[in-house]
């Protein structure tokens, strides 16, 4: 079960915590948390796409948790460009990134 905004906003929903469906199971976000494993599908077919890719933009990252910050170096090793977009520099920016834009 997925929990939707009007589960959030019910009352009772948050009672017990952790929130429980129905079932009786914990409701856990629809993202992976730090500590958590990725399922080896996802990369697999990041990979996948990295390798077939002209250009990769990398957004909004610190490029310092793998697998996903191996994915700029993969993209460049098979000839893509690296755009990055972030805030701040990263260790890609003067290592890899063939454009950095600093702003939002």
């Amino acid at each position: 079960m997925r929990l939707s905004k009007s589960m959030l906003q019910d009352e009772n929903f948050a009672k017990d915590l952790p929130p429980k469906c129905a079932c009786g199971g914990i409701f856990k976000p629809d993202v992976i948390l730090f500590g958590e494993g990725i399922p080896a599908n996802a990369v697999r077919d990041a990979n996948r796409e990295v390798d077939k890719c002209d250009l990769l933009l990398v957004v909004g990252t610190s490029a310092s948790v793998s697998p996903a910050s191996d994915l700029p170096y993969r993209a460049m090793r098979g000839g893509a460009k690296v755009v990055e977009v972030n805030l701040e520099t990263t260790g890609l920016t003067n290592r890899i990134s063939d454009k950095f834009v600093q702003g939002r």
